[in-house]
């Protein structure tokens, strides 16, 4: 299990900090991963996609902390930041990150997962295909692909 975890734990790390932009909570989950793994491993029957099966866990872990957690966002009460935040900006913000989701949506299942992958972790395009089970060049032109038909999605509305 040394093994593994010397040679994924990064790109698993690398996720977990693309989903909770915490750098704390993403080992703490980095942890729990792994411990589930080991508790589970003897459950694994295909060795060779052991990447994907880590990332499977890290996502539950993730969604189990959302779940007990609850996450509400807060707006910090710091007077400056008051009188610059403006409630119309979030709103076009908002609006315009629920269409471009609304858009992702629509494109098929393995463009949405390389693009989610893509904008919510740091993880390369290397390691996109590694836990997809494909090459790096694959998952680039899978989301080159996916870029510009989002691109003329939105421009057509």
């Amino acid at each position: 299990m040394d093994e593994i975890y010397d040679k994924y734990s990064s790109i698993i790390y690398k996720y977990l900090l693309g989903l909770t932009k915490n750098q704390e909570l993403s080992e703490e989950l980095l942890q729990e991963t792994f411990y589930s793994a080991i508790l589970h491993y003897n459950k694994l029957k295909e060795t060779d996609k052991i990447l994907n099966w880590l990332y499977i866990i890290a996502k539950n872990k993730w969604k189990d902390y959302l779940k007990k957690e609850k996450r509400i966002r807060k707006i910090p009460l710091d007077e400056n930041l008051i009188e610059e935040y403006s409630f119309e900006n979030e709103i076009e913000m908002n609006d315009d990150k629920k269409r471009l989701y609304e858009k992702i949506n629509k494109l098929n299942s393995i463009s949405k997962k390389i693009i989610l992958m893509k904008i919510n972790t740091e993880l390369t395009f290397k390691e996109i295909g590694e836990i997809l089970g494909k090459d790096e060049s694959w998952a680039k032109t899978i989301y080159y692909r996916a870029s510009i038909k989002l691109k003329e999605e939105l421009k057509s509305g």
